[in-house]
């Protein structure tokens, strides 16, 4: 009876190891953005992400990311942000704010 105690105590501390493995740190990302450009109002997001993930740009969905965590996405008619950065999440942790290429900031 006792060992079947011991199983189950090892197996709740392994669930709860994963748990806190799995927790995000503050201020990190799972995205890294290689590419980001705005050219005649197409933008270009390339980069890598955890993989199969709903992949957002300034939280709209823009498709997913691969079995290898890869994604590129292209959105035409797209305005440019005031200060040309966008967030690109893959909705794990702190989404990754870039700076878009082709693009000029608008001082006010």
């Amino acid at each position: 009876m006792r060992a079947g105690l011991a199983h189950h105590v090892l197996f709740v501390v392994a669930v709860a190891v994963m748990l806190v493995l799995m927790i995000p740190r503050s201020g990190s990302s799972a995205v890294n953005v290689s590419r980001a450009e705005l050219v005649s109002g197409t933008l270009r997001i390339e980069g890598t992400a955890l993989p199969n993930r709903t992949i957002t740009v300034n939280g709209i969905a823009m498709g997913t990311s691969g079995s290898d965590g890869t994604f590129r996405f292209e959105l035409w008619g797209f305005a440019a942000p005031s200060d040309c950065t966008v967030d690109v999440d893959d909705g794990w942790a702190t989404p990754a704010r870039t700076r878009l290429t082709g693009c000029s900031v608008i001082r006010t």
